[in-house]
């Protein structure tokens, strides 16, 4: 190339040069450039939600569609071999149990205390891990088989003779079940069981009045009939219906049947307030007789009652105090007086109780 070409491509580079779409570019480099951020508008905005949500829908969706897999394909209920997997775990169980009770019947008594309910499995438990860790292996089992399987007897016989047949079949119609577990239940599913109680009774009264009330001349006698009915069913709950004596049939009666206590008689036997009174003091009666079965309630454990009964006389004197303190009374002339002081002055109060009975039972100790 000759002097003069050189000139003329060195002339023409630096007249492209002069214009912005001929100036060299500089590379691309992901790792080291930063990228450009698009600019944030209301429709951007958006989008980005739109998007979140369809997705939050997705997991819903996917998460519903499992829920509905496992319980109503994928069970041991309708999967065959998963149900007989876990029949086989069930068994292998079983027998594994079985094994370690027949070589160790200590394992046999620490299975029936675990089966017991709460009130009773617990304290007899704190008293068996004592045992179990003071190192004595002898001293254990002996008082596993001395001690807490005579227990574990006298709970069963104390149970057997509180449930009544007729008690049995009381809560064999449906949803009065909760009968055979009535000393293991706290107050508001007593509450509940006395609801349930007190509906079955007024579906008996229901039925007793459609065989008898056929004509519109009803008689006394007749009324007395249902009352009857429904009373029999009171009596199989081993509770004595309002005005028993008064009402049920003598053979040699002198004064006249009073009539007039039969509605009292019907509307105490059909409200559920009046039955959670009387099995709320039949399934602390008979929770109490459990727990001195088990020992439970003795001079050393916990003397005269249990200390869950100790607690709960607590709590009802607190609330009652709290009643008293928050009311005042105020006689006929417009005086007004404390009510706790009124109560505290009158046989109402624990202390002055305690001092009558002690002067009555002095010398006869």
């Amino acid at each position: 190339m000759s002097h003069a070409d050189m000139n003329n491509c060195c002339g023409f580079n630096e007249a492209a040069a002069a214009f912005s779409w001929n100036s060299p570019k500089k590379a691309i480099n992901p790792y080291l450039d930063p990228a450009e951020v698009a600019p944030v508008s209301a429709l951007s905005n958006l989008i980005t939600l739109y998007a979140a949500d369809n997705e939050q829908e997705q997991l819903r969706r996917e998460a519903l569609s499992d829920q509905v897999w496992e319980r109503y394909f994928f069970n041991e209920s309708r999967d065959p071999v998963q149900r007989e997997m876990e029949q086989d775990k069930l068994i292998s169980r079983a027998k594994l149990a079985h094994e370690q009770q027949r070589f160790n019947p200590d394992m046999v008594i620490l299975a029936d205390v675990n089966a017991q309910p709460s009130h009773i499995s617990k304290p007899l438990m704190q008293r068996i891990k004592y045992f179990s860790n003071l190192g004595r292996p002898k001293a254990y089992s002996r008082y596993l088989r001395e001690t807490i399987k005579p227990c574990l007897e006298r709970l069963e016989h104390v149970r057997d003779s509180q449930l009544s047949a007729s008690f049995r079949f009381m809560a064999s119609h449906e949803g009065l079940d909760g009968l055979l577990i009535l000393p293991e239940m706290s107050q508001d599913q007593v509450k509940r069981l006395s609801t349930l109680v007190a509906a079955h009774m007024s579906m008996c009264l229901d039925a007793a009045c459609g065989d008898l009330y056929a004509s519109d001349d009803v008689k006394p006698e007749e009324i007395r009939k249902t009352w009857e009915k429904v009373a029999a069913e009171t009596l199989r709950l081993d509770v004595i219906p309002p005005a028993f004596e008064q009402l049920r049939r003598k053979r040699n009666r002198r004064k006249p049947v009073p009539y007039e206590l039969i509605p009292g008689s019907l509307a105490r036997m059909l409200c559920a307030d009046w039955w959670y009174r009387k099995l709320w003091k039949m399934r602390c009666e008979w929770r109490e007789e459990q727990l001195r079965a088990v020992c439970l309630v003795s001079k050393k454990a916990s003397p005269y009652v249990s200390y869950e009964a100790v607690m709960h006389k607590r709590e009802q004197r607190r609330k009652s105090l709290e009643f008293f303190r928050s009311h005042e009374l105020v006689n006929e002339d417009g005086d007004t007086l404390d009510m706790e002081d009124v109560v505290n002055a009158s046989s109402s109060n624990p202390a002055h109780r305690r001092n009558e009975m002690m002067a009555c039972v002095k010398g006869l100790e």
